[in-house]
């Protein structure tokens, strides 16, 4: 009998919005991300106009966000975001994914999200397994450097990330959800894709 994985997409397939910004608005509060967007906005403009890519404007973001922060401080605020989170769900989401819990499946979220603000919420539905992006912390001082330590995982990096996590991902009974583009790629080598 094959394994069955179930993959979620996390922004906008289990919760109705974006939580890159629902985050920095709960982490920095709205005054500060507002900055940051302003110094951010050649970056994101240019990735609108198809210059940049995704990846290059959002760590721009994040670095006008987050560069300097302490990672104790970002770690509280990721762990305080539940419920946050909670009050963003999107139930038809939630309710495929308490089906694929109560079947036993083997559940990863795969998010372009950074990592540290998922995994708190994951481990509240049980979930072990998150696949996103990962933020890149100073060694010696535990500081957020304002840069990435893995490429965005969005796009064809989900499937890199997907493939690298689960080295028996051709022979599961893969089960995927998405709600976007960037979601296409896991869709595609999914026996079950699923656009919500």
């Amino acid at each position: 009998m094959k394994r069955k994985v179930a993959l979620f997409d996390f922004d906008g397939t289990l919760t109705r919005h974006d939580t890159l910004v629902t985050f920095a608005v709960h982490a920095v509060g709205r005054r500060k991300f507002f900055w940051a967007m302003c110094w951010s906005l050649p970056w994101i403009v240019g990735w609108k106009c198809g210059i940049l890519s995704n990846s290059k404007a959002k760590e721009r973001l994040f670095g006008c966000l987050y560069r300097g922060m302490p990672l104790s401080y970002f770690d509280e605020k990721a762990h305080s975001f539940v419920s946050v989170v909670d009050r963003d769900i999107r139930p038809e989401g939630i309710a495929v994914l308490d089906s694929h819990r109560c079947s036993g499946d083997d559940i990863y979220i795969v998010s372009a999200s950074i990592d540290r603000w998922i995994i708190p919420w994951a481990r509240r539905y049980g979930i072990r397994n998150v696949i996103a992006t990962k933020p890149e912390i100073d060694a010696s001082t535990g500081i957020l450097t304002g840069r990435f330590l893995t490429p965005n995982c969005h796009g064809v990096e989900k499937v890199r990330r997907i493939s690298k996590e689960i080295n028996d991902i051709d022979s599961c009974d893969v089960w995927a959800y998405g709600d976007s583009s960037g979601d296409d790629a896991m869709l595609a080598i999914a026996d079950h894709p699923h656009r919500l």
